[in-house]
């Protein structure tokens, strides 16, 4: 039916880990091979998808490990239990604005102006790394004509009105 927003993923660590941006975390896995691994919300996601992006354009090495959801991977980021996840800013922006957790960079090709504080694997250098989340309406196939152009036109309105362009916003989705 049509697409609502999108998301960038982000490069998380721990509040204690000792690095701060993308170059140091490039610097600390090539220094040290296998030390460093990274959670994401399972196997085959977004998440994983665009760690695998960050080590092949990086040229570095870090352990995948995954999660069976955002929450597990997360609470553990927290814990001190793994040093990064990769996840959607939508759901690190509570433990951002909290503190309990700190950006690394996000995924996609520029800064999000959901974040724009957050710099972007790009200005550190590295290339080729861009993935993001988005947020559609589907409907099954066969819908008729006449339902799918009201749908269409709702969403579209919805999107437009500023009150979901804020909501969106404050969570760390970027209308489109």
């Amino acid at each position: 039916i049509g697409l609502i927003g999108r998301s960038p993923m982000v490069i998380l660590a721990n509040a204690d880990v000792p690095i701060n941006n993308f170059k140091e975390l490039v610097a600390a896995a090539k220094a040290a091979p296998d030390k460093y691994s990274y959670g994401s919300y399972g196997n085959g996601t977004t998440a994983h998808f665009a760690g695998e992006m960050i080590q092949q354009a990086a040229g570095i090495k870090l352990r995948h490990l995954p999660y069976k959801g955002s929450a597990p991977a997360m609470n553990d980021l927290m814990g001190g239990h793994i040093p990064f996840t990769v996840d959607t800013l939508t759901a690190a922006l509570p433990q951002l604005k909290s503190g309990k957790v700190k950006a690394i960079a996000v995924t996609t090709a520029q800064r999000s102006p959901m974040a724009p504080e957050i710099p972007s694997v790009a200005e550190s250098g590295t290339t080729g790394v861009n993935a993001d989340t988005w947020i559609a309406i589907v409907a099954p196939r066969g819908l008729p004509p006449a339902v799918k152009t009201r749908l269409v036109k709702a969403l579209a309105d919805s999107v437009a009105s500023e009150e979901t362009r804020s909501k969106l916003s404050a969570i760390g989705t970027e209308p489109t």
